[in-house]
């Protein structure tokens, strides 16, 4: 059970995280209204794209060169820093061509290129800062270093609020959104010297080489690795980009087909989507580490055990909103996000179809079976973006929402095609919840806290 304590440590801090994001959210849209923060998620979202494109699977290959001694942590923060260059040299001309100035005449592109840089940065140093906390067996500190500068951005901008309004408080949230970004990769970058695993030391005069079979006692500070590095997780990498580009189709083309203020109101539905597969994907890792202590042969089960987990779950939270959404979403966003219920509700299939998806990728790549994943992807991406230029140009924002469902769908129903090689199993066991499955979460938790 030692490694399922360790992942639950990881897991009460990502909710203590997801938490924290949840208030900065409703402070940002209640103060920015739909129009504006419509602006501001677009261009964070775009920056995203960016930084998943240019981590290249670094986060994962370097994960397992550090834990198996190959690279040393420096040789890790100095690829850190070359991909950050790489990314603001390649990514900041094209900000500046392609991304339509905001309607907000407060925002210069001038300041656009800044933040893009700041986000751009500061995601990249943390995702790959974060591979020399895994690899150390430290997880869980990134975590709440980001839970903590959440806080920070939660003070600063409730003390903004109370002290501007208008324009000058809108800028001093933009100029919060995206420092924090990098305040929080600059505080793992440098974070990250203290908390080293234990190759600072390795031999440094033997001959460096790419076989990890042989590479034990590498120089660990060579860049000879470094092709090496990059194969290891690139069609892992593939795969995850073209989920992550997929899954946003209608976030990236919606803002030339949509007015601010209706864009702002799909965005923050398909967050309540984000939140529900976040808080399935929490689910996940604790139960995933007590198969990993057992007999292997219950991966399969488990797998599908987690799925019904899943489905339940948002079960449960579709429902719950589907009858409170109306007035709640409202009350708490504020009252220029009305549209908000209407367009969830054709989000809602989709939320089932990727927080189950989620655990079939992970399977995959788990067996080492990427190739399964790749098909995924681009399925997905493929639906997307037929199903989007079917749909919304006909019926808008729902039909973009429909989009998104439908292209979920088909890539699960994939998912669960290629599932039947691995086990037999019916279309019951991937519903909901049994009294088993309760039974054993029960278990889990009194073996998890005793």
């Amino acid at each position: 059970m030692l490694i399922a304590k360790i992942l639950y440590k990881s897991f009460y801090w990502k909710i203590f995280q997801f938490l924290a994001s949840l208030i900065i959210n409703i402070i940002f849209v209640r103060a920015l209204r739909s129009s504006l923060s419509a602006e501001l998620y677009s261009l964070s979202y775009l920056l995203a794209l960016a930084t998943s494109f240019f981590t290249l699977g670094l986060d994962i290959s370097l994960n397992f060169y550090l834990s198996r001694k190959l690279i040393s942590p420096a040789m890790a923060r100095r690829i850190a820093l070359a991909v950050v260059a790489l990314a603001l040299l390649v990514s900041l001309p094209l900000v500046g061509l392609l991304y339509r100035p905001l309607s907000y005449p407060g925002i210069s592109p001038q300041k656009i290129l800044l933040f893009a840089a700041l986000n751009i940065a500061g995601n990249l140093l943390t995702v790959l800062s974060g591979a020399i906390f895994t690899a150390g067996g430290r997880n869980f500190l990134p975590v709440r270093i980001s839970f903590q500068v959440n806080c920070l951005v939660i003070l600063l901008s409730l003390l903004s609020s109370m002290v501007f309004s208008g324009s000058r408080l809108a800028e001093m949230l933009f100029w919060i959104y995206f420092s924090a970004s990098l305040l929080q990769g600059l505080f793992l970058f440098v974070g990250s010297r203290r908390y080293d695993p234990p190759t600072a030391n390795a031999n440094t005069n033997i001959a460096p080489t790419a076989d990890p079979s042989t590479a034990a006692n590498t120089n660990t500070g060579s860049l000879a690795l470094l092709p090496a590095i990059l194969r290891f997780s690139l069609a892992a990498f593939i795969a995850n980009f073209i989920f992550f580009a997929a899954s946003r189709t209608g976030l990236y083309l919606l803002p030339y087909r949509a007015e601010p203020s209706s864009l702002g109101n799909y965005i923050q539905a398909f967050k309540i989507v984000e939140y529900m597969t976040t808080l399935a994907a929490f689910i996940y890792y604790p139960f995933m580490a007590l198969v990993a202590s057992e007999n292997k042969e219950k991966m399969n089960g488990m797998v599908l055990f987690m799925v019904r987990l899943s489905n339940t779950f948002v079960l449960i939270a579709a429902i719950l909103l589907l009858v409170t959404g109306r007035f709640l979403f409202p009350l708490v966003f504020g009252q220029s996000f009305n549209q908000m219920y209407a367009l969830f509700i054709w989000l809602i299939p989709g939320v089932f179809a990727a927080c189950s998806s989620s655990f079939f990728t992970a399977y995959f790549f788990g067996k080492g079976n990427v190739k399964y994943n790749l098909v995924s992807a681009c399925i997905l991406l493929s639906s997307a973006l037929v199903f989007f230029f079917l749909f919304a140009g006909t019926w808008g924002l729902k039909g973009a929402a429909c989009a998104y469902s439908l292209a979920a769908m088909i890539s699960l129903l994939y998912d669960c095609l290629v599932f039947k090689k691995f086990s037999d199993y019916q279309v019951k066991d991937l519903l909901f919840a049994r009294k088993a499955d309760i039974d054993y979460i029960r278990s889990f938790v009194k073996q998890l806290l005793s």
